[in-house]
């Protein structure tokens, strides 16, 4: 169930998202946006970091854009780290014929693993607890 506050906050936004999206047809060149990251969470802590994306929309006013690059840093006050770069054009590689790619690097220290490569060792310290 989505809560009543962010219900509205969506509502609020929709209508601006679509007057920014039928603005981008008729922009050139580039543009540069960015916004601050800010969360919480009882197991990872405060978080903060940036993310700004680059959009390209070259001489021909491409819609939605000639391309896109979009770049987020972030961390948590318990040592979390994430960082990835995402790139997406809908016209570089000629029409019908989309790029996209991302590049990610995650610093979850907590975070269970089990697949290959995953040589954890029992300790006893844990056993006894239990």
């Amino acid at each position: 169930m989505i809560r009543p506050i962010y219900a509205i906050i969506l509502l609020l936004i929709h209508p601006l998202h679509l007057a920014l999206a039928q603005e981008s047809s008729s922009q050139k060149g580039f543009n540069i946006t960015g916004i601050p990251v800010l969360k919480f969470n009882s197991d990872e802590g405060f978080g903060y970091g940036a993310r700004a994306s680059i959009y390209n929309y070259a001489e021909g006013g491409y819609n939605p854009y000639f391309y896109l690059t979009d770049t987020q840093v972030s961390f948590t006050t318990e040592g979390q780290k994430e960082v990835f770069v995402f790139f997406d054009s809908p016209f570089l590689l000629g029409e019908g014929n989309r790029l996209t790619g991302e590049v990610r690097y995650q610093d979850n220290d907590f975070t269970p693993y089990y697949g290959w490569g995953d040589g954890s060792q029992l300790l006893e310290a844990f056993e006894e607890i239990n």
